[in-house]
Parts: structure tokens; C-alpha cells; sequence
């Protein structure tokens, strides 16, 4: 079996898949379709096998981003991350979704020393984390907490850069992201994860952070 890992990220809009070794040998599928995961993922993860002619016996650990994030999308993320595992007898890494978020900006921006990470999580309400760069490298100050919008705003300093997928409130520094590059997942898994043995993963549940209600029709 070989060094490679296959990443999964599906905490937004974007469905992705990393098959990946190191920043030099790897591959990556990106295509983006509001509340298509299920449709998409396989597609994915089939392009990035066939960009680096690999395929699952090549595969030694499977990662996915665990969140925060959309609940459906996690939610199929992880499902399938789960099936590779079990199946193919290999471990699991949870990655948190922020955390590798935070590794691409530092590594594609190295000049953000200040970032905050933002995410709706409803009409009024945000996912927040906020991370500091220096010579001893990346710091998380706050890390996955839920915000209201009049604490956000006063969160957010004239120093930080907002990492978000709008800028909301017009911030002066701003840059457009919202999920992390499933390369990123891949890369943080292999620096910073825990391999779960494929034998531990049944209780593994994505980082939701809030309790979703599914809402019945008025009748």
C-alpha cells in the first residue's frame, strides 16, 4: 500500500475530493452545486483517483472535514468517509473544517497576521473562529464558537482580516473564501490527525456546534 490519503470536504456548497501524498503528488476534483453532495461525491473522488492513476488499494487513511458547516453536506461527508474506512480497513481522520481553512489562508497568505473565519449559520446567527500568525506560527485564539450578529460585529477588530464567504458587514479587509480546499483537509489530516482505527469510527459524528430542528409544514 502506498503513502496516499483521500480527502473528503463537503462543509459548504463545494464538494471536493484530494487524493494526496504531499504538496507535490497529489490531485484534486472541485465542482460546486447547492444541496447536490450525494449526486456529486462519487464523481469527485473517481476524477482525483484517475488525475493521479490511483485508485482505493493505493489508499492508506481516508480524512474529511467535519465542520462546522452545512448540516447535509457533513452529514454525507462523513457517511461516506465511514464506508471507505470499514470497508477498505483503513483508518479514519476527522478534520475540523476551520482548522484547515486556517492552514490554507497562513499558507497561501502568509502575510494575515490577524484572520477571523466566518460562517452563517442562519439568518442571525454565525460560525467564528479567529486565528494569529507569528514567528512560532499558527495560533487559534477562538476556535468554532456560534455568534450572534451584534456580538460578531463587535468581535471583528479593525486588525483582523475577515475569512468569509461574503463580507457581511463591509470590513475593510476581506478575503473570499468558505471552505477549505480538500487538499488543505488532506494536509492538516497528515500533519496534525489522529488515525482512528476503521473499528472505533461507528460513534463518529460531524462538529454541527448547533442543534438543527427539522421544521413540519402547516397544515
Amino acid at each position: 500500500m502506498s503513502d496516499f490519503i483521500l480527502a473528503l470536504e463537503t462543509s459548504q456548497s463545494a464538494c471536493g475530493a484530494s487524493v494526496y501524498k504531499n504538496s507535490k503528488e497529489n490531485s484534486e476534483s472541485v465542482l460546486s452545486k447547492d444541496r447536490s453532495h450525494a449526486q456529486l461525491i462519487t464523481t469527485v473522488i473517481d476524477s482525483a483517483m484517475k488525475q493521479i492513476a490511483k485508485d482505493f488499494t493505493d489508499i492508506n487513511a481516508v480524512a474529511v472535514s467535519i465542520g462546522p458547516g452545512s448540516f447535509t453536506g457533513l452529514r454525507i461527508g462523513l457517511t461516506v468517509a465511514k464506508a471507505i474506512s470499514y470497508s477498505r480497513q483503513i483508518p479514519l481522520i476527522l478534520v475540523p473544517t476551520h482548522a484547515a481553512l486556517s492552514l490554507e489562508v497562513f499558507t497561501l497568505l502568509p502575510g494575515l497576521k490577524n484572520f477571523i473565519i466566518a460562517q452563517k449559520v442562519n439568518t442571525t446567527e454565525f460560525y467564528v473562529s479567529r486565528y494569529r500568525q507569528s514567528d512560532m506560527g499558527l495560533r487559534a485564539e477562538t476556535e468554532n464558537v456560534v455568534m450572534n450578529e451584534a456580538d460578531f460585529k463587535e468581535f471583528v477588530t479593525e486588525t483582523d482580516t475577515l475569512v468569509s464567504p461574503q463580507n457581511w458587514f463591509a470590513v475593510e479587509k476581506y478575503v473570499n473564501l468558505s471552505s477549505p480546499k480538500p487538499s488543505f483537509v488532506a494536509e492538516w489530516a497528515l500533519r496534525y490527525g489522529e488515525r482512528i482505527p476503521y473499528t472505533e469510527i461507528d460513534n463518529k459524528e460531524p462538529l454541527y456546534l448547533k442543534d438543527f430542528v427539522i421544521k413540519k409544514k402547516a397544515h
